[in-house]
């Protein structure tokens, strides 16, 4: 792992736990009224726009549409980056089956 990646993986990481930690509370907050603060809906918009930034990085270091899922994660919020993580697993899926059926191959060749 190079410099770059490791700093890159380093925002991800913190991103994703600022949005995890803090966005519940906000959109929570903002939705029941309590007053945390005067701007609990631009602190929602903001954990909203955290989301599309996160799906959009995630996205693009899978090598899928950040354009799209940085809007998804905009519109949809946590539900995005459910999404994504589920294609993710699923593309892994079928890497690890393909490989397999390669090395079986192989083995039987040999």
């Amino acid at each position: 792992m190079t410099l770059g990646d490791a700093t890159r993986a380093l925002v991800v990481v913190l991103l994703a736990v600022l949005v995890v930690v803090v966005g519940p509370l906000l959109v929570a907050a903002d939705i029941v009224g309590a007053d945390i603060s005067d701007e609990a809906g631009l602190g929602a918009g903001l954990v909203m726009a955290l989301y599309g930034i996160v799906c959009a990085l995630w996205a693009q270091n899978t090598e899928r549409n950040a354009s799209a899922w940085f809007l998804g994660g905009l519109i949809f919020g946590p539900l995005a980056g459910l999404l994504l993580l589920y294609s993710n697993s699923r593309d892994r899926r079928k890497e690890l089956l393909a490989w397999a059926e390669e090395e079986r191959a192989r083995r039987e060749g040999a």
